[in-house]
């Protein structure tokens, strides 16, 4: 799931479309885009929001 987000965002600069390709997401895919960005591995993201 990670690696979908940071595909999906990495290419993108900090505009309208950003805004807009973060409302696209849903509310389990912006949790995991906090953490990430708080540098939370992913063990630590699996952990926190009850992932198996």
């Amino acid at each position: 799931m990670t690696a979908r987000l940071l595909d999906r965002f990495e290419i993108l600069p900090p505009s309208e479309e950003v805004d807009r390709g973060l409302g696209l997401l849903s509310d389990r895919e912006r949790q995991v885009l906090v953490r990430t960005a708080r540098g939370r591995s992913n063990e630590e993201i699996a952990r926190e929001l009850y992932l198996t």
